[in-house]
């Protein structure tokens, strides 16, 4: 299978020195870890990417709760909550990564991401802050590009996760990441890593959620759009 062959991230520093572990919580000191989910009972720590899959597997570490029995705190978000089941923080991250676990997250091409995000937030309600109006390119011009430029010149400030780029959200040169999967092949390594999981799935048979992705007669439909940019 695809999943079989992964890139394998190999150590940018010597680990028999201690090295490797001193870059990654050196990343998690510096840089929030928010977007991780770590599982102990299975030893599985995942980077959540926006538009990349997130909420089918968010979908399934909800049932990984489910299955240990867990209470949710159906007060809030189901992310909110599932973090807090899953916690991966400055309290445990020394003790986690000393467990060498299994670490993967979901790659996407940065403009299908991009299309995706657009069309999503085209349907948020006008309460939601991630509401968008207009065209994609006037997305792109006003909200992509000007947030960019706004965080250029080193000056602090954060980017939308939603088009982040991916390293900036799970730094894939500070951890030794098991697995990078791609929505190319997102069904296939779905199954591999619920399995890993204590979980046999496949994407469909988590019915309760809706796959926003966009196809790729979708994104080729907004290629082109946006000559100036």
């Amino acid at each position: 299978s695809n999943v079989k062959t992964y890139l394998q991230i190999k150590n940018l520093t010597t680990e028999s020195k201690g090295s490797y572990l001193k870059t990654a919580l050196f990343f998690f000191a510096n840089f929030p870890v928010t977007r991780f989910y770590y599982d102990p009972r299975s030893n599985v720590l995942w980077c959540l990417t926006p538009k990349a899959g997130s909420t089918t597997y968010m979908a399934a570490f909800e049932r990984v709760a489910e299955k240990q029995s867990a209470r949710l705190n159906p007060k809030l978000n189901i992310r909110v909550a599932v973090k807090q089941f899953f916690p991966f923080n400055s309290r445990n991250n020394k003790r986690v990564l000393a467990r060498k676990p299994f670490i993967f997250s979901v790659s996407r091409h940065p403009y299908e991401r991009l299309v995706s995000a657009f069309t999503d937030f085209k349907t948020k309600p006008n309460t939601s802050k991630n509401k968008v109006r207009g065209s994609f390119e006037s997305f792109l011009k006003y909200k992509v590009l000007k947030e960019a430029d706004l965080c250029s010149g080193g000056v602090s400030c954060r980017v939308n996760p939603h088009w982040d780029s991916l390293d900036n959200l799970c730094s894939f040169c500070a951890l030794n990441y098991t697995v990078l999967s791609s929505m190319d092949t997102f069904s296939e390594d779905f199954t591999h890593i619920t399995a890993d999981l204590a979980l046999r799935l496949k994407p469909g048979t988590i019915t309760q959620i809706k796959i926003l992705s966009s196809s790729p007669s979708t994104s080729s439909s907004y290629e082109g759009s946006s000559p100036a940019l």
